[in-house]
């Protein structure tokens, strides 16, 4: 009895704590105000295999969840999608087949990726979508991903993501968690332009899903 009221002591502490920190602030939004803009809410899906079992889930429950994520006015209503662009190689909780597992490769039915940003994109039409590469295959510059080979690599993907599956990166990220490489950030923005690809800005770089800078 005595653990009963202290947890219900407990709680009612911690709801009028909330409760009180909540109703003190004052936000005021401004959209002529400077500073930076509020472009909305995004999220990471897919990185590091982190996604892989939604698409196993039985209906009804697997699209009230995508509803839920991505539906405008309706749950998270999440307004951005940054997702791996698969590499073959375990990038956290495991790994993702790549489009290209060698050079003369190429396959734009692999993996889940795929079905993911055409069920986001159709609960949101106006939803942008982000991505870059968490691993790439050992041929890809031959174990040194800041090479030209990385720029096909990704232009590839990004074709078939247009040709097969009607859709358009709004921005490109040159690769997660691994640094910066402007050399390589200028042959990317150069590869893009050249293969009609103009449309996708990209990120220099991209930390714990947060891009560094865009270009």
């Amino acid at each position: 009895m005595k653990a009963r009221i202290s947890l219900r002591i407990i709680l009612v502490f911690l709801m009028t704590t909330c409760i009180t920190f909540v109703d003190a602030q004052t936000i005021v939004i401004d959209g002529n105000g400077a500073g930076k803009r509020f472009d909305g809410i995004g999220a990471v899906n897919g990185g590091g295999a982190t996604a892989v079992l939604l698409k196993d889930y039985p209906e009804p429950q697997r699209s009230q969840i995508l509803d839920m994520v991505f539906k405008p006015k309706f749950g998270a209503s999440v307004s951005t999608m940054l997702v791996e662009i698969p590499g073959d190689g375990n990038s956290t909780q495991g790994s993702m087949p790549s489009h290209m597992h060698t050079r003369d490769d190429l396959n734009y039915s692999r993996g889940y990726i795929w079905w993911m940003l055409q069920e986001a994109k159709k609960r949101n039409p106006n939803l942008t979508l982000d991505g870059t590469a968490w691993s790439a295959p050992g041929w890809v510059g031959n174990g040194n991903f800041w090479s030209q080979d990385a720029t096909d690599y990704y232009v590839k993907w990004l074709q078939g993501l247009r040709k097969v599956y009607h859709l358009e990166f709004d921005a490109l990220g040159c690769r997660n968690e691994k640094g910066v490489n402007y050399d390589f950030a200028k042959m990317l923005r150069t590869t893009l332009n050249a293969m009609d690809l103009k449309k996708s800005k990209f990120m220099l770089s991209i930390t714990g899903g947060k891009a560094n800078s865009i270009s």
